[in-house]
């Protein structure tokens, strides 16, 4: 078990279940992502596209739109 869980952590799980097509719960890591990662960082607007992306794919295209803009 991982003991320091950092934001890459969740990013890179949340990239393997998207890239396998488990959508929802890349969603969720990728929100995980986002609550840990700093404010300024240059990840976060890539974060939202794949999420938003995620969210498209699972047909909740209002909560995909608000990501993707």
């Amino acid at each position: 078990m991982l003991s320091n869980i950092t934001f890459e952590h969740y990013y890179d799980f949340a990239n393997f279940c998207k890239d396998n097509q488990y959508f929802e719960k890349s969603i969720k890591f990728y929100s995980l992502t986002l609550e840990k990662i700093p404010n300024n960082h240059n990840l976060i607007s890539k974060i939202f596209d794949r999420r938003g992306t995620s969210y498209e794919r699972i047909g909740d295209w209002e909560s995909a739109e608000k990501d993707l803009k």
